[in-house]
């Protein structure tokens, strides 16, 4: 006998969501588990380096590297920290307003993040692109780009 939290458990969103979750989470399983092995990075070291890497000046306010990885500005904060500690990364404050923290990427940052983007460009290639066709890979981007706006937007 069905009940009505059968009904609703069987709800075809909940796998239709469930099944981009596992993709995803399983797709960064195995890119981080290579960068650990291969570069001595954490899957969020290599964000960060990447970037930095790939900002003006490689460098980027420490309010945007929070909202560019998802975090919060503590985690940011703590995780700069102990990039910095390890000489990939370095602090500096704003002259213009002391409220405002920038982070930067290091000549040693810079050396590190270079050679883990290529093991990582060969990761995606094997995991990730090599696995869909061009048709798909542009589905895919036009439909998560929009998904990572705002659904009010």
């Amino acid at each position: 006998m069905k009940c009505m939290a059968d009904s609703i458990l069987d709800d075809e969103r909940f796998t239709r969501f469930g099944v981009l979750v596992e993709g995803y989470a399983r797709t960064m399983r195995v890119i981080e588990r290579s960068l650990r092995e291969h570069c001595d990075l954490s899957g969020a070291w290599f964000e960060v380096l990447l970037r930095l890497g790939r900002s003006p000046d490689h460098s980027l306010m420490m309010s945007e590297l929070a909202e560019q990885t998802g975090v919060t500005s503590g985690a940011v904060t703590r995780l700069v920290d102990r990039m910095s500690d390890a000489g990939l990364v370095e602090r500096q404050a704003c002259e213009a307003d002391r409220r405002v923290q920038w982070a930067r990427l290091t000549p040693e940052g810079l050396n590190r993040l270079t050679a883990a983007a290529e093991v990582h460009l060969d990761d995606l290639d094997h995991h990730y692109f090599d696995r869909l066709s061009e048709r798909e890979l542009s589905t895919v981007t036009r439909v998560m780009d929009r998904l990572r706006r705002p659904a009010d937007a």
